[in-house]
């Protein structure tokens, strides 16, 4: 072992044989006769640093063995730290697979799904070992479970099964796949049948059957002798069933009815009607599986608390909403949870979001962190920002300053001006530091006694200028910023630069801006049915100055049913790529635009210009009543 990697390794397992040490002293047993003192009976640093010392032929076996203690101690690094001891050349074939699958496990521990899923797919299994082989395949069903990906964990696991020699252990398996199609909802079940082979058609088959036998108590073969006749010769265990019909009752609850909580009276009506016809415009397009849809106006409720109680007695399968923070908040305090909630609104960032539970908003945060990241991607490294002298304006600036810092970036100056004013010359020159350079014209003048030629220059250090402003501000910020930096300093924006209606002869002034928004709204022929200029054509409520919130309500909806029916976390979204990640959060991907001859035109992924959406013509649908 070579000193460097010795250092390393002391650094990594230092703290823990510390703690180690620190621990009560007390009298040890005698040994056993005859009995050496086992690696087993070590602690997991204790254990690596006897992998350590150990000869190239028994490290990889120890380093293993303290991989796994290391596991059940719920340590990632103490295991990565062990895998650092197998490597090239002193790798067989296994040792390089178990490497790969303890990587994968340390990714788990840690909620890193897609890493853990990652290093499996890497991973060669073609290694002469059949029972390392069901192990990778048993441990690969558990990292795509865990990421969501119930089918492909269905998958592993039915691979695996008639390589599991043990009864008990593979009717755990069968019970396992059994819960992992049972998470995927009727219409999905149907469509992966068609092309599945025969004894995966079983499996999908039993599923269905055993939902319809939901309400009885217990079942035996006799209950599914017609399923058996139908799929011969099937794997599945007899003894399981009791098993997995329990699993199947416990788990499958199918979606019936969804409550949409939104203020429908008061100052917030407008805000609620814009989200309550986008989860409309959505039900409506369902299909016939559609759950039962009611709306309830959260203004009316005096105990939100109470509320929910209400609506899990009556048998409510998911709630949709509410809308507004305060509700929210003292819903998940209060209430219990055995309905699952998908709010259309975040907690406080040091509240905790119940188990279960998805948030899913238009945070000011959220933009900013994303405006950061393309302003990055771009190349560009140093910020200055003009933002309103609100909250929103002061949690956009935070953020985007943080994101932007965590990234290698520098955000030089924020300057807040006042929204309600028109001449924003003050704000942008102490932004850009023209007001500094105009200070140190007079104090070289006084200094040397004579008046002096000068003209004040703007900070030469900025890569770009970012704003956060309405679409009226915003036209009056810009030229300002032509005015100062007269070659065309890049300029970008938040979505609220936009008002969502073409407006070129207004928006000329804010050409060669990019600016982040909904693909809903910067690309109004998408989304088929949804598409907003068929919406527009439809409901008034969505052409008015909240259609950014229809789109809300509308992706709400689908999403929520998608991941309860289907266990779906990811759609492409009318307000960008959405995904629910491990915490319940839903994480926003928003599209690109730039202004051009005053109209919004979309940015492809390079960040290349693509065409006008805005001239595209628009065909009127008709939808059902209500």
């Amino acid at each position: 072992m070579q000193a460097p990697r010795l250092l390393h390794l002391l650094a990594v397992i230092g703290p823990l044989l510390f703690a180690a040490g620190c621990e009560t002293a007390r009298e040890p047993p005698p040994p056993a006769p005859q009995q050496p003192i086992a690696v087993r009976e070590q602690n997991p640093a204790e254990r690596l640093v006897a992998a350590a010392s150990a000869p190239g032929p028994q490290r990889a076996s120890l380093a293993f063995e303290a991989a796994r203690a290391f596991a059940d101690a719920g340590d990632p690094t103490g295991v990565r730290a062990a895998m650092e001891l197998v490597a090239a050349p002193d790798m067989t074939p296994a040792d390089a697979l178990r490497r790969q699958m303890w990587l994968s496990r340390a990714a788990l521990i840690e909620g890193d799904h897609a890493t853990a899923l990652a290093q499996l797919t890497q991973a060669d299994t073609n290694v002469g070992d059949l029972a390392l082989e069901v192990e990778y395949h048993l441990l690969r069903a558990d990292a795509s479970a865990a990421a969501g990906e119930w089918f492909a964990a269905a998958q592993s696991r039915a691979w695996v099964d008639s390589l599991i020699a043990d009864y008990q252990r593979r009717g755990t398996n069968q019970i396992d796949l059994i819960s992992a199609l049972n998470h995927l909802g009727p219409q999905r079940l149907r469509e992966l049948a068609v092309d599945q082979p025969a004894t995966m058609r079983g499996w999908i088959d039993l599923v269905e059957r055993l939902r319809g036998l939901r309400q009885v108590e217990s079942i035996g073969p006799i209950d599914l002798a017609d399923w058996r006749t139908t799929n011969p010769g099937h794997p599945l265990l007899d003894g399981i069933l009791s098993n997995a019909h329990l699993r199947v009752r416990e788990e499958f609850h199918p979606l019936e009815r969804v409550a949409v909580l939104v203020p429908e009276s008061g100052v917030y009506a407008d805000v609620g009607r814009a989200v309550r016809e986008g989860v409309l415009a959505a039900w409506y397009l369902d299909g016939p599986d559609r759950p039962a849809l009611s709306i309830v106006d959260t203004t009316l409720a005096q105990d939100h608390a109470a509320l929910y109680a209400a609506l899990a007695a009556e048998q409510t399968n998911l709630i949709l909403g509410p809308l507004r923070k305060e509700v929210l908040a003292a819903i998940a305090t209060s209430a219990p949870t055995s309905v699952p909630v998908f709010a259309l609104n975040a907690l406080e960032a040091d509240a905790a979001l119940p188990a279960g539970w998805v948030q899913f908003g238009l945070p000011p945060e959220t933009e900013a962190v994303a405006l950061a990241q393309r302003f990055f991607a771009d190349g560009h490294r140093n910020a200055v920002m003009l933002a309103p002298n609100n909250d929103a304006g002061q949690r956009t600036a935070r953020a985007f300053g943080a994101e932007l810092a965590a990234l290698g970036g520098r955000l030089l100056a924020v300057e807040h001006y006042d929204t309600e004013g028109f001449d924003f010359g003050q704000p942008v020159r102490a932004a850009l530091a023209v007001d500094a350079s105009e200070s140190r014209r007079r104090a070289l003048q006084d200094a040397i006694g004579m008046r002096m030629e000068f003209e004040p220059r703007p900070r030469g250090d900025v890569d770009a200028i970012v704003v956060s402003a309405q679409p009226r501000q915003a036209r009056l910020l810009k030229p300002l910023f032509e005015f100062h930096y007269p070659d065309a300093m890049p300029v970008y924006a938040t979505s609220s630069a936009y008002s969502g209606v073409a407006d070129p002869p207004r928006d000329a002034d804010l050409d060669g801006v990019r600016f982040e928004d909904l693909p809903w709204i910067i690309e109004p022929q998408r989304f088929g049915e949804l598409s907003r200029n068929r919406i527009e054509a439809l409901l008034e409520h969505a052409r008015s100055q909240y259609r950014r919130l229809f789109a809300l309500g509308a992706d709400g909806y689908r999403l929520a049913v998608a991941a309860h029916r289907d266990g779906d976390t990811t759609l492409d979204g009318l307000t960008g790529q959405l995904a629910i990640n491990s915490t319940g959060v839903v994480m926003r991907t928003p599209a690109w635009a730039e202004f051009r001859d005053g109209l919004a035109i979309p940015l492809r992924e390079d960040g290349s210009i693509g065409t006008s959406a805005e001239a595209l013509p628009t065909t009127p649908i008709v939808m059902p009543a209500r």
